[in-house]
């Protein structure tokens, strides 16, 4: 807020520290932190309060791997039920992806190649933005205009994130 920013993302995807919590195979806690879903998305859950606490007015959006792609990761039914939770403690927006450092075929999966179909990851934050009330942003292979576009004239987000895109093509 001192910053003057409008919103912060929180990043609980891909493998990183709050993904590690969510996900089976690395969190291997015995006490209120891992074992069932619920504990293992306390810490994701209490960062995300603690923020919104913090800084009363500013926009936090919760950025989420909802599908690990690999044995014992998260799977998307816990995914999707995580992302309920983000919305009900108090998240702005929701940021939908997929895939984590230890995805199979390869990690590459969490930054979908040319060789994976447009909109990747798109049946994902539609499922998410069926059953929550604030706004999902979709993310994955979306660097087409008119396929981005459909992406939220459809109503299967409400936002796209692109990154490499406009590396690519700064134009866009």
């Amino acid at each position: 807020q001192r910053a003057v920013f409008d919103c912060v993302e929180i990043h609980a995807a891909h493998g990183y520290l709050i993904s590690q919590f969510l996900t089976p195979f690395e969190n291997r806690r015995s006490d209120d932190y891992g074992g069932s879903l619920e504990n293992r998305a306390r810490f994701g859950l209490e960062i995300l309060r603690a923020v919104k606490t913090a800084t009363p007015g500013l926009g936090v959006i919760f950025r989420l791997s909802v599908e690990d792609y690999f044995p014992d990761g998260m799977p998307w039914a816990e995914g999707r039920q995580v992302a309920i939770w983000a919305a009900e403690g108090g998240a702005d927006a929701l940021h939908i992806a997929a895939g984590h450092y230890r995805s199979l075929p390869s990690a590459a999966r969490q930054i979908p190649p040319m060789a994976m179909p447009d909109a990747t990851f798109l049946p994902f934050a539609a499922g998410v933005k069926e059953a929550v009330k604030i706004p999902v942003i979709a993310v994955g292979r979306l660097g087409d205009p008119a396929t981005a576009a459909a992406a939220v004239e459809s109503g299967k987000a409400d936002f796209i994130a692109l990154g490499r895109t406009l590396v690519a093509e700064p134009d866009w």
